[in-house]
């Protein structure tokens, strides 16, 4: 069997970020720079270069100012009670009241506020929204990602499992036939060489072969079809004690069929197979006429060297396939340019009436560890459904723990895959059909055109400062929640003589329903489902205009941001089995872990 056809591969990426067209947003913000921002390429002319660019209109003031102290945005932090503080303030109307959580927090003298939350195991975002005494309104949001991390470098216990049936299983019985056609002159020599008392065994043959392979409870059972089976013997007598005579003659069997068990296991860095009992029945039997008043006696012998000699043969053939199949292995994987190591360790092999299922415990790490400084990713514990008995069904059915996905997301964002930059040559190559300049943004928002000089190329810079967190809750309709958090998003316009100068700022939070689609090579994409709710928050020096023109402008840019990262998502690429086709899989939830059958 080849198992390394069967391991997790988790070729998880998310070498992007999702954000959407038409989605629910908050996008009000104050007019400071958030602790962290992106840093503004060629800062010392940027002022400058963006009134030229966008005109006179300069900032714009909505409401107080709200500048959040803790916790630090991209924080990893454990469940339980968090602590939000912040200074708000408004140097014309006033605070009037600052809301945390939908609770309204004490504001001092001095604007500052505070907030007792509580953070629940996953990604926990919380809303800030500040009021002065005219009824202006910033609102800020904060992410954090609470819970238990499990150690980036250790393998998750049964992160996966596998499960074939016998219809899958079937797919192998004419490629061991075949192999034991391949071995015909060996088991030739070795029925001759068997001792049978006062015959000679001269020659040896046989036709067509056939097998069926059967699951079984701790194995499989093997039934071996051999057609037309020949036997030539010599047998001695003496005539009258003085005359020696030879008789020659064949032994034929018009079918012979041999059956066997077989236990496997799982021992040191390999899986363990060891056939236990072989037995031969003939049909068909037949003897020369010198030898019929032996008939039984050569039956006998004959079905014993049978069932002997295959035994033999299977054995080493098992042995043969399942030495050349480790237990454990390596792959790399690179994802959008960033390099992958996934570790694989065969746990266990169960059989049953119906199928064999293996559990794989795995891991995925990033090669070069570049981007945070957080090593655990997000764990909830527990290991992935056995799918032990759960009947004929199809023929393969997968397993796959939500710990193993986020370890995939955390390690793609330990590699960097979340940091990337989105112009109109990356788009091009994404197949997305999109107008990253000037000109289409103004078109997109008719407003920005008294401000914005046409043509100029424009480029998204995307960071995430948190790895993407996908949550299987049994009572979603949708197999993933998604939670992308602090996204950073830096819209830069690239001037001719002044380089790049920035004219947005924002920081992304995304709450989405995802599911899995097919791909190519029998892989799956991540697909988002329904509306999801963003929230934005705007930072730096906001474009002249009204509020209305800025809410358009993020909801111009987000088709872009999403089309183009999502064209680089894929997730799951599961190589292919014999005889299996993943085209129509159903996809379920079972607890914590993806079921695909």
């Amino acid at each position: 069997m080849r198992f390394n056809t069967w391991i997790l591969t988790s070729r998880i990426a998310l070498c992007g970020v999702l954000v959407f067209a038409g989605c629910n947003h908050s996008s009000k913000g104050g007019g400071r720079t958030l602790n962290g921002s992106l840093p503004t390429v060629n800062q010392a002319n940027a002022g400058a270069s963006q009134l030229a660019l966008l005109g006179d209109g300069g900032p714009v003031s909505l409401g107080p100012t709200v500048e959040l102290i803790t916790p630090v945005r991209g924080t990893f932090a454990s469940a339980g009670p968090i602590q939000i503080q912040g200074v708000a303030s408004d140097a014309g109307n006033g605070v009037a009241r600052v809301v945390v959580d939908g609770v309204d927090a004490p504001v001092d003298a001095t604007g500052v506020f505070q907030a007792q939350v509580t953070a629940v195991p996953g990604m926990n975002t919380w809303l800030i929204q500040a009021y002065d005494h005219a009824g202006e309104l910033t609102e800020k949001h904060v992410s954090v990602l609470a819970g238990d991390f499990g150690d980036e470098l250790a393998s998750l216990p049964d992160a996966a499992t596998v499960r074939i049936t016998d219809n899958a299983i079937n797919q192998f019985e004419p490629e061991l036939a075949a192999e034991l056609i391949k071995q015909r002159d060996q088991i030739r020599q070795q029925v001759l060489a068997s001792p049978v008392p006062d015959i000679q065994l001269t020659d040896f043959r046989f036709g067509d072969v056939t097998i069926a392979l059967d699951a079984a409870s701790g194995g499989m059972r093997f039934l071996a079809r051999i057609q037309d089976v020949e036997l030539d013997i010599t047998a001695s007598a003496r005539i009258l004690l003085v005359i020696k005579k030879d008789f020659k003659g064949t032994i034929r069997a018009g079918v012979m069929e041999i059956t066997g068990d077989i236990a496997f296991g799982v021992q040191g860095d390999q899986a363990s197979g060891q056939v236990l009992q072989t037995s031969a029945t003939a049909s068909g039997f037949s003897v020369p006429d010198f030898a019929r008043s032996q008939t039984g006696q050569i039956l006998d012998s004959f079905e014993t060297a049978f069932a002997d000699a295959a035994r033999t043969n299977l054995e080493q053939m098992l042995q043969k396939a399942l030495v050349a199949q480790n237990r454990r292995g390596t792959l790399s994987q690179d994802i959008a340019g960033k390099a992958l190591t996934i570790d694989w360790l065969l746990n266990t092999l169960a059989f049953d009436e119906d199928g064999v299922t293996a559990a794989f415990d795995g891991n995925v790490m990033a090669e070069t560890p570049i981007y945070g400084s957080h090593t655990g990713s997000f764990v909830v514990g527990g290991l992935a459904p056995s799918l032990v008995g759960g009947g004929p069904g199809p023929n393969l059915a997968l397993s796959f723990h939500q710990d193993a996905l986020n370890r995939a997301l955390h390690a793609a964002w330990r590699a960097g895959a979340l940091q990337h930059d989105l112009d109109q040559a990356a788009f091009d190559k994404a197949g997305v059909r999109t107008n990253m300049t000037t000109s289409g943004l103004m078109q997109a928002v008719p407003e920005l055109n008294d401000y914005l000089v046409p043509d100029l190329p424009l480029v998204m810079r995307i960071e995430g400062m948190l790895p993407p967190l996908l949550t299987i809750d049994p009572r979603s309709p949708q197999l993933f929640d998604l939670d992308i958090a602090d996204l950073r998003v830096q819209l830069d316009v690239i001037h001719p003589t002044e380089g790049a100068i920035t004219l947005i700022n924002a920081v992304f939070t995304i709450e989405a329903s995802a599911n899995l689609g097919p791909g190519e090579d029998n892989g799956f994409v991540l697909e988002p489902t329904g509306t999801p709710t963003i929230r934005v928050d705007v930072d730096g020096r906001a474009l002249p205009g009204s509020e209305t023109m800025l809410e358009k402008m993020i909801n111009a840019m987000a088709p872009q941001l999403f089309e183009g990262s999502l064209s680089q998502v894929k997730l799951v690429a599961i190589p292919t089995v014999r005889g299996v086709d993943m085209v129509g899989v159903n996809l379920s939830k079972y607890e914590s872990s993806i079921v695909v059958l």
